[in-house]
């Protein structure tokens, strides 16, 4: 007897209706459409759907190319893409009408590999893109002008360059250093001056994958392994370039993004070989927070100004503001080191006046105003030395803001500037009370520490008028334009004081900083606290 099956033979339709679609799509700006590579005619062609459902329209009616990347002009009026010839793997840049029409090449150099990664800017002026069209072992990044089509190489450092994420602002985006599959770095790519600052320098082989920006520009989010088994999310804070976790699974976080409006982050997990969706509302710490601690009040306005443009009301009178304090200064200083002493005398430090920057290096810290204004302090004819000191600080080479590096290695006075890197209690207690001038040349601040305890120590001090600064500057304090011009005005106007008005200053900045001590910010945590709790 011969066994048969009544189960029915697949049909040759059901084989041919079998579709692949390309890990590429893109929305409209208004969210109504959805664009995406599919291979319907035979070929990953772009089509577009209504995000809701209904019919597809098939945009290019390529046959022999595939589309690899998909991105929406901010206006909604055109799409740009990037597509192969027969799978050769040389992808061009197009840009198409959205409606569909003729594609239009963008970058189309042949032999040559362009990646459309960053995209357009928010107001859809500019576009990013990268390739290897000047050197076949190298990927640049490049910055299209959308009004001119004028492109310009941002990044050309020689390796393997992508633009990433623009900031919400559109005056930045993101660069990724992609030196193996299990070593990146990313840089900060400044558009009006064309610079790019490392702010992720590590040793060793890290894994570090921008996901995009907080929607107030403060730092961006970025899958990274960095001392752990596991990928995790981090968020990556500007504003003193320091990385706090997010999500630490024992599993690896694969992939994250966030909303346009920075309400919304979603990231996916592989859990156990299964990829795992999470989605968090970032403004529902707002919308649930009983209380608001904010170190200044321009922190809590700026807290508020978020709040609101995401809807949510009500935000000022759950704010309490709770300045910082400013550390005593001890009776008798730490003793220095015998090495720390020789060396700050081997550098004339305790013969010589000095202006003392202490602290980071990023985007906002203008140290290349700062090295500006000293060297035309020198060529005036002042005695005058410059003492940069903090972890950003150990070399030259390790600065990692171009423009920065490039101030100090071009500085006619670079044998007096003073790279002191990682200081200990000891030597900071001596470089505040030696220092002829402390300043702080930032563009914004949260609240400005190192003002305060310049005035602590009786020391006068230099910083741009800008954010919270004005509210913690007192007495001895000399509040400049962000310019260079402003920093020389400054110093200038605090060298030039006689004995006597120093020393006045002196006692009347001691007396301001007097009046930010920890305990009231403390008192104030505590009674947050316990108020949110007893709700």
């Amino acid at each position: 007897m011969t066994a048969t099956s009544s189960r029915p033979r697949p049909t040759f339709e059901q084989y041919t209706a079998i579709r692949r679609y390309q890990p590429a799509l893109a929305f409209s700006p208004d969210g109504s459409q959805v664009a995406y590579s599919v291979n319907i005619s035979g070929q990953y062609n772009l089509w577009r759907q209504p995000a809701d459902g209904g019919y597809p329209v098939q945009i290019t009616l390529s046959a022999g190319q595939s589309v690899r990347e998909i991105e929406w002009s901010p206006d909604g009026e055109s799409i740009v893409y990037t597509a192969d010839n027969d799978g050769d793997e040389y992808t061009k840049v197009y840009r198409v009408p959205a409606r569909g029409g003729e594609p239009e090449v963008i970058a189309g150099q042949e032999g040559v590999r362009y990646y459309l990664s960053g995209g357009f800017s928010p107001d859809g002026r500019s576009l990013t893109y990268a390739g290897n069209d000047r050197e076949e072992t190298d990927q640049d990044v490049i910055l299209r002008d959308e009004t001119t089509g004028e492109d310009k190489r941002i990044v050309d450092y020689g390796g393997i360059y992508y633009p990433a994420h623009w900031s919400p602002d559109g005056k930045r985006f993101l660069a990724l250093d992609f030196k193996t599959n299990t070593n990146q770095d990313i840089y900060v790519v400044d558009v009006a001056s064309e610079e790019a600052t490392l702010v992720t320098p590590h040793e060793g082989e890290v894994f570090m994958i921008p996901a995009g920006w907080a929607a107030d520009g403060s730092g961006f989010y970025l899958l990274t392994d960095e001392g752990r088994e596991f990928t995790g999310l981090a968020f990556h804070r500007l504003s003193d370039n320091t990385r706090a976790w997010v999500e630490t699974p024992e599993w690896d976080v694969e992939d994250a993004a966030i909303s346009p409006d920075g309400r919304w982050l979603a990231w996916s997990v592989n859990e156990d070989g299964y990829s795992r969706l999470y989605v968090r509302n970032l403004v529902r710490v707002l919308e649930r927070a009983d209380r608001i601690v904010s170190y200044s009040d321009h922190t809590a306005a700026t807290t508020a100004d978020f709040a609101a443009e995401h809807g949510i009301a009500g935000i000022r009178p759950r704010t309490v503001v709770a300045p910082l304090g400013a550390d005593p200064v001890p009776d008798e200083p730490p003793p220095l080191r015998e090495i720390e002493a020789y060396e700050l005398h081997a550098l004339g430090l305790d013969s010589t006046p000095f202006l003392l920057y202490l602290g980071g290096v990023d985007d906002r810290r203008r140290i290349d105003l700062l090295v500006d204004a000293f060297n035309q302090l020198r060529a005036a004819g002042r005695d005058i030395r410059l003492v940069l000191a903090g972890d950003s600080f150990a070399s030259v080479s390790a600065i990692g803001v171009e423009r920065t590096r490039r101030a100090i290695e071009s500085s006619s006075y670079l044998d007096d500037i003073h790279l002191r890197g990682y200081v200990s209690e000891a030597e900071r207690s001596w470089l505040f009370g030696h220092a002829a001038i402390v300043t702080l040349p930032s563009e914004m601040e949260g609240f400005g520490l190192p003002v305060l305890e310049a005035l602590a120590w009786g020391r006068p001090a230099v910083t741009f008028d800008n954010s919270s600064i004005p509210e913690v500057a007192g007495p001895g304090c000399v509040l400049v334009p962000s310019t260079a011009a402003g920093l020389v005005e400054g110093f200038t106007r605090l060298l030039d004081r006689s004995p006597a008005e120093a020393a006045a200053q002196a006692e009347a900045g001691r007396a301001w900083a007097a009046g930010f001590t920890w305990e009231p910010f403390g008192r104030t945590l505590a009674e947050s606290v316990v108020a949110a709790a007893s709700r």
